[in-house]
């Protein structure tokens, strides 16, 4: 195959392979990943959170290794997989995220030597690139659906917001505070600052704390959460007026209050 045919072969290959968000992505990557390269077997697998095991996405002439096994990562190993496999050639490529962590390995089999094997090579790894992309979405939207919940459910102010200070989302909690301060927007009860600290955290990855008085009997503190993945910042707000408030008054009662001292016990005859 002359090397305009491979190019030809390979952007066909790439205009076949899934959209990412469909339910069967990854068993349709690997179906026609396999049919497009002659492959006997294509293996996609992601790692554990341990990361001492991986489990299988999908596989395409796998045999008893269907989607959910879980394999060692030792056997993850070329001539282990060829071994289990049955198969005389194997080309694997790493899945890697956007910050280049290992998410898991593709794997192509052949019974008999790929016919060739720079095409193979090439394919696995625009379709192992495809793949990561893929896993990487669903995880952060697996982790932007948690932090949904948690923002809803938790009594304390939330807001999300985009890494030029936009609000993306607030909760509940967040209206009811605007509110109480007068306010008709939710983003209004944020510090002056918010916009240069959303830069800092996303810059730096680490979360920020501002106090701030939004009003004179008012004081609030301000956690940032960066998410770099989404480019978005999550504030939450603690109100600590109701302790400050609490504090004075212990305070006053120590300086009033006297004990009685106790009486002395009566010596033993």
């Amino acid at each position: 195959m002359g090397q305009v045919e491979k190019e030809r072969a390979i952007s066909g290959l790439v205009r076949e392979l899934p959209e990412g968000g469909s339910s069967d992505f990854f068993a349709s990557l690997v179906t026609r990943l396999a049919k497009g390269l002659e492959a006997d077997c294509v293996l996609l697998l992601e790692m554990t959170q341990g990361r001492d095991e991986a489990r299988t996405l999908a596989s395409w002439g796998g045999g008893e290794i269907v989607p959910g096994t879980i394999i060692a990562r030792a056997d993850l190993a070329r001539e282990r997989l060829l071994e289990r496999m049955q198969a005389k050639s194997c080309i694997g490529a790493d899945l890697r995220d956007s910050t280049g962590c290992v998410l898991g390995l593709l794997a192509l089999l052949w019974r008999n030597p790929e016919a060739d094997a720079r095409l193979a090579d090439l394919g696995a790894r625009v379709a192992a690139a495809r793949a990561a992309a893929e896993i990487e979405r669903r995880r952060l939207e697996q982790a932007i659906g948690k932090l949904s919940v948690l923002s809803r459910a938790t009594p304390h102010p939330v807001l999300e917001l985009a890494g030029d200070g936009a609000l993306l989302f607030h909760n509940e909690a967040a209206t009811t505070l605007a509110r109480s301060l007068g306010c008709d927007d939710p983003i209004r009860i944020l510090p002056r600052d918010t916009a240069g600290v959303v830069r800092k955290c996303l810059v730096t990855g680490k979360n920020g704390i501002v106090m701030d008085t939004p009003g004179q009997d008012r004081t609030l503190v301000w956690s940032f959460i960066p998410i770099p993945k989404s480019n978005s910042v999550f504030a939450q707000a603690f109100e600590l007026t109701l302790f400050l408030d609490l504090h004075e008054e212990l305070r006053g009662s120590r300086a009033t209050f006297h004990p009685a001292r106790p009486e002395p016990r009566p010596k033993a005859p």
